[in-house]
């Protein structure tokens, strides 16, 4: 994991959930700049591991998966949502097969989007993660003020942390009182084929079909 708060409160959630499972986990941190990816594969390799999860982003850890695979790494590799980015496919074949983790979903299976997101892609182009979540961040705005007749920034925030579902353009949310989203939803894809291939959701829902 990166020693930066992204990677490093990534990496706490994976070893708190796989601690939680009683599966054996163990860590290598490294400088957020100027990492020495040589030593860093060495030492994760001498334990010889059955699966190898990246916690940070593509852009400072992504020449690490280059160096996993020319130490004879073959096994299962994550990342989290750090790693779904276009830098991810640009790595060519160090990446293909890895799992990605992100709170983005394939709207294309997604039947509730069709007619806001052809809308906004007949002017815009394709609609990415920034647009995606800047149109429910609007969205839920505009539910909160609707269903609560709010006039004032706090009365809009007291509306929000009501944890009414709220239908948006990437799935339903719903907040707790410290604006936390309850049960936040996660997709898997897979890097195949120099692009990000769609998997599954990890918890059942009624906005994707898959």
């Amino acid at each position: 994991m990166q020693d930066a708060d992204y990677g490093a409160d990534v990496a706490n959630g994976f070893i708190d959930a796989m601690t939680a499972r009683k599966i054996g986990v163990q860590y290598q941190q490294f400088p957020y700049s100027g990492a020495d990816f040589n030593k860093v594969v060495a030492t994760a390799l001498a334990v010889q591991p059955d699966y190898v999860f990246l916690a940070g982003v593509v852009g400072d850890m992504g020449p690490l998966l280059g160096v996993l695979r020319a130490k004879g790494y073959t096994g299962p590799i994550g990342a989290s949502q750090g790693f779904f980015d276009p830098g991810t496919l640009k790595l060519g074949d160090a990446a293909e097969g890895i799992t990605v983790s992100t709170s983005m979903p394939y709207l294309p299976l997604a039947p509730s989007t069709v007619v806001a997101r052809e809308e906004f892609e007949t002017h815009f182009g394709r609609m990415d993660a920034y647009a995606a979540f800047g149109y429910a961040a609007a969205q839920i705005i505009i539910a909160a003020v609707q269903r609560s007749n709010a006039t004032a920034r706090n009365a809009v925030v007291t509306a929000i942390a009501q944890g009414v579902p709220i239908d948006t353009m990437v799935g339903e949310y719903s907040f707790t009182p410290f604006g936390d989203a309850v049960q936040p939803q996660i997709y898997y894809y897979a890097v195949r084929k120099g692009a990000f291939a769609y998997l599954r959701q990890a918890h059942p829902s009624g906005f994707m079909i898959k």
